[in-house]
């Protein structure tokens, strides 16, 4: 494990993280304790073969990717990968439960891959930046919660993955277009709520509970078959 601390000279400063080679680090941690807070910014492709931790400064990773095998806990600081060079590959969980996660500002398949669950709770704050999220699971265990008081609704879903299963936890909001390609997206007895292109491929939407509304306001597109029966 390495931990990136600040040198608190009352600054903010802006250092560099030391690249390794093919895997830089197996645990990674930002924390910062200093009154002011530095910025630790990447400045070749970031792999993490494990957890990476952002509990206080900054991590950004400018126009470079990061890899992170394990889950990703933001708890307190910031990691901005918000560059539109910047792709994040995360294996395990994301979980936001203070401070803020600034993603990738592209829309496509590849600039932020999330392998298990989403989290955004308590103070957390997601800035989509008008990128999507792209959910790629093959297992059934998976949950979204964005239950958060600050701001947690994504720009742009897409839930493709073989065999995936996401369950939600809480209302869900997507305010650009959301597709479910493969795998089956659970809203339980919770609200979805859709407000521009819905895309439904070979997929299994899944709204169970009388008590889950899906509201959708724009156009709905329907390809390999049809959505299932849906009680509300």
């Amino acid at each position: 494990t390495v931990t990136y601390a600040g040198n608190g000279d009352g600054a903010i400063d802006t250092f560099t993280i030391t690249d390794f080679g093919t895997t830089d680090y197996y645990n990674l941690i930002i924390n910062d304790n200093n009154a002011t807070k530095d910025i630790f910014q990447a400045s070749a492709a970031l792999t993490v073969a494990n957890n990476l931790t952002v509990t206080t400064g900054t991590l950004d990773t400018s126009t470079n990717n990061l890899t992170v095998t394990g889950n990703v806990l933001v708890d307190g600081g910031t990691l901005d990968g918000s560059d539109t060079s910047s792709d994040l590959d995360i294996g395990g969980n994301v979980t936001v439960t203070s401070g803020t996660l600034s993603a990738p500002a592209a829309l496509d398949d590849t600039s932020f891959t999330v392998a298990n669950n989403w989290e955004i709770s308590g103070t957390g704050v997601f800035t989509p930046n008008s990128g999507r999220v792209f959910f790629d699971a093959t297992d059934t265990d998976n949950t979204i919660t964005t239950s958060s008081s600050g701001a947690d609704d994504f720009y742009d879903a897409t839930f493709s993955g073989t065999g995936g299963k996401w369950t939600l936890q809480d209302a869900l909001a997507i305010t650009n277009n959301f597709a479910v390609t493969s795998g089956t997206l659970d809203t339980s007895i919770n609200n979805l709520t859709l407000t521009f292109n819905v895309l439904f491929d070979c997929f299994t939407l899944s709204v169970i509970y009388s008590s889950s509304d899906l509201a959708i306001c724009v156009n709905l597109t329907f390809t390999t078959r049809s959505l299932p029966a849906l009680s509300f």
